[in-house]
């Protein structure tokens, strides 16, 4: 990261990102990684795909708002008076929350259009682009003098492009439709859904636990900086 943040401001953002990718698995309630299996059972092209959609979307949505009122309610519980995590949870709460609902929806929306056939779009979505405009943010700060609160906002608009590029990507194609379809999918296979999701939260904390969870825990014995 450019030198000219300080050791602290780019401890934020690191922290800021370990804790929405934390935010977005816990969210997605193992929906995400269990759509790929399932969407199979919604595919008809003619029925907007039995609602799917609005199904994945309203599931994160939930997953979202549980993650955020557990945050509210036991927060100080979880964290007690570290300052560096009050610093990101009160201070830079809207933005952290943002990036978090922002990133799910990639996930949701990524899911969908790879099960539409366009595997490509989200991968180079992801793996190129989001890092470019971050790049570009950064670049940013070399042209033109931004204090951290404002340059926040412009690495945050970067980290959320990808979603909304993606979103009029689909919107254009005519397949960003929230019709829900409450007549399907029956109880067998919800009852599936479910046990399938809920294998995908616990087998999903392992991945956490080595990308995220170490970060923070080190963030926390250590500091920002």
């Amino acid at each position: 990261r450019p030198k000219i943040l300080t050791t602290e401001q780019n401890g934020v953002l690191a922290l800021m990102l370990a804790f929405s990718a934390v935010i977005v698995q816990l969210a997605s309630l193992g929906f995400q990684s269990a759509s790929g299996r399932v969407f199979p059972y919604f595919r008809k092209t003619e029925k907007n795909h039995h609602g799917f959609l609005f199904l994945s979307s309203a599931v994160s949505v939930v997953g979202f708002a549980i993650c955020f009122l557990a945050v509210l309610f036991f927060g100080d519980l979880i964290w007690g008076d570290d300052p560096d995590f009050r610093l990101i949870f009160n201070t830079y709460g809207p933005i952290l929350w943002g990036l978090s609902f922002f990133l799910l929806f990639f996930g949701v929306l990524d899911n969908y259009n790879r099960a539409v056939y366009d595997t490509v779009t989200g991968t180079a979505l992801r793996e190129f682009y989001q890092k470019f405009f971050v790049a570009l943010s950064y670049g940013l700060l070399l042209l033109v003098s931004l204090r951290f609160e404002q340059f926040i906002y412009v690495w945050l608009i970067a980290n959320i492009l990808p979603t909304i590029i993606i979103a009029l990507k689909l919107a254009k194609e005519n397949k960003l439709n929230f019709t829900p379809d409450l007549k399907f999918p029956n109880i067998p296979l919800v009852a599936g859904m479910v046990s399938i999701s809920s294998f995908a939260v616990i087998s999903g904390f392992t991945t956490m636990i080595i990308q995220y969870i170490d970060k923070i825990m080190i963030s926390k014995l250590m500091g920002l900086s």
